[in-house]
């Protein structure tokens, strides 16, 4: 999708309309993760970490960039772009602008990057035994998610402030769905 999606929801948000004023360039729905399964329309899906990183081999290809992808124990950090490429430039082949989240009901606008959700991410983390500590491969289902600025980009699963029980800093992000096929 070359757009938000901006399907309303139970549980989407949308800028009021004083932000609408104040954000004109910002468009679309923030979701919460107990939607992502059914959010998508028929024949589209949340892109992977993979369809990411794919979309930076193709702002490279149109740049002569050389990101630096480091595929680390929690999450994929994309670096060493922000000199030959903004993400956010008026020709971005997804015309992603910066957008922000919404953290509870309160909208927290991020002059220099925009958040979305994306299907499962396998991660790994080390847990202690008996024997020290053993690295475990994890899955954070439903709360993978690309934070993206033009310093770095950072693909990563947790828990952190995607609750129900924490309704005051639960997290919501925007969705951009990718054509089955792709």
């Amino acid at each position: 999708m070359l757009e938000n999606l901006n399907l309303e929801t139970d549980l989407s948000k949308k800028l009021s309309t004083k932000e609408e004023i104040r954000y004109p360039q910002i468009k679309g729905r923030w979701y919460h993760m107990n939607e992502l399964d059914s959010i998508c329309p028929v024949d589209w899906r949340l892109p992977t970490a993979d369809d990411w990183i794919g979309y930076f081999d193709l702002l490279s290809k149109m740049t002569g960039a050389a990101p630096k992808i480091n595929s680390r124990k929690a999450d994929i950090t994309i670096t060493k772009f922000s000199r030959h490429f903004d993400l956010f430039t008026a020709d971005n082949p997804l015309n992603i602008v910066p957008a922000g989240i919404f953290q509870g009901s309160v909208f927290m606008y991020a002059p220099e990057s925009a958040d979305y959700w994306l299907q499962n991410l396998t991660t790994e983390k080390r847990e202690q035994n008996n024997k020290g500590y053993k690295p475990v491969k994890i899955s954070y289902p439903g709360k993978s998610h690309i934070h993206l600025f033009n310093e770095f980009t950072v693909i990563h699963s947790h828990d952190h402030h995607l609750e129900l029980d924490e309704m005051e800093l639960l997290r919501r992000f925007l969705i951009r769905c990718i054509k089955e096929d792709q």
